[in-house]
């Protein structure tokens, strides 16, 4: 007897939520791109109560299926995944929302990934930059600096990045696993299992502290190369890091400056870089040489700075600590 006024509360509810769970791009406020497939399926969901009443119409909340798609679709790895950034173990588009992208832009997914080929998109309310080459076997970067949102799936992720070229994943990060509290868990929510900094031994929470700002900065198509600039203070200690990256558009090459700030001078800063399992890293001195030996290709990453750096390799490591787990 109190359907109808159940399914009021609901239109009442989602349309609240379109202007406060949202970001300014119009995308859904988890930090982790594969709910943005759930709420997709969730607004087709919506779309099909409003066939049963027609004061059930829920329009702003709607509205956002457009915004949320494109995202979803620009942010794919080439290999069509979507990036395993924040707690979520969704892995590829749902084929539902696949035929609804499919629909909307009249063209395959593959086709409409080919048109972004030599692009940059920058979404930098929600905190992603993505640089993509040719499709799909050009480089591809996702770069995340991702302010704390009111939801509560993203990581202690700032600054990270997920690198791709020669159509392979050859940088990437813990992902997730499951939703139980373990060592695990914490392990792959932490800094230690991304592409980013930790300052002194310990490092802040990504549901804690929220004044403390992490921001997507200057995104820069220039002529013969795309810059990307974060900024983020989510550190122990009054600490700060700006990362600026210059990825040459022969697609071959890329140059990440970080400008790491502190005033405790008795704490160390650790910088982390994952790479898949099936790769074999190498250490020459400040040169680090990551091979995959199958398709005979190289990845030659070296190290300059102002300070003493020095190198360890960890690779599925459990004690005394967990060090070194990518679970893609």
């Amino acid at each position: 007897p109190r359907a109808e006024e159940m399914l009021m509360l609901a239109h009442s509810r989602l349309n609240s939520a379109s202007h406060t769970l949202f970001t300014e791009e119009g995308i859904w406020k988890e930090s982790a791109p594969g709910y943005i497939n759930y709420i997709l399926r969730l607004m087709k969901d919506a779309q099909r109560l409003n066939r049963y009443s027609s004061r059930f119409n829920p329009e702003l909340f709607l509205n956002r299926m457009s915004t949320c798609a494109d995202f979803l679709l620009k942010c794919l790895t080439p290999d069509l995944r979507i990036p395993w950034v924040g707690s979520s173990g969704m892995k590829y588009l749902s084929p539902s929302i696949e035929k609804m992208i499919v629909k909307m832009n009249g063209s395959s997914i593959e086709e409409q990934l080919v048109e972004l080929s030599n692009s940059i998109q920058s979404f930098p309310s929600y905190g992603q930059v993505i640089v993509r080459g040719s499709h799909p076997y050009g480089m591809y970067m996702n770069f995340t600096a991702c302010q704390n949102l009111p939801a509560g799936k993203r990581h202690a992720d700032a600054l990270s990045f997920i690198l791709y070229n020669w159509g392979r994943n050859w940088i990437t990060e813990g992902g997730h696993q499951s939703y139980e509290h373990n060592k695990m868990r914490a392990y792959l929510e932490s800094p230690f299992a991304h592409n980013s900094y930790v300052f002194g031994d310990t490092y802040v929470a990504p549901r804690k502290e929220p004044h403390l700002k992490t921001k997507i900065g200057d995104v820069i198509a220039g002529q013969t190369t795309f810059t990307i600039s974060g900024y983020s203070e989510r550190y122990m200690g009054n600490a700060s890091v700006t990362r600026i990256i210059d990825i040459e558009k022969d697609y071959q090459s890329l140059v990440i400056t970080d400008q790491i700030c502190s005033q405790d001078e008795n704490n160390k800063w650790y910088g982390f870089l994952h790479f898949p399992p099936d790769l074999k890293v190498e250490r020459k001195k400040q040169v680090i040489l990551v091979k995959d030996t199958e398709r005979e290709q190289l990845m030659k990453i070296v190290f300059e700075g102002e300070q003493e750096m020095n190198f360890n390799i960890f690779s599925g490591q459990s004690e005394p600590v967990i060090r070194g787990w990518g679970m893609h």
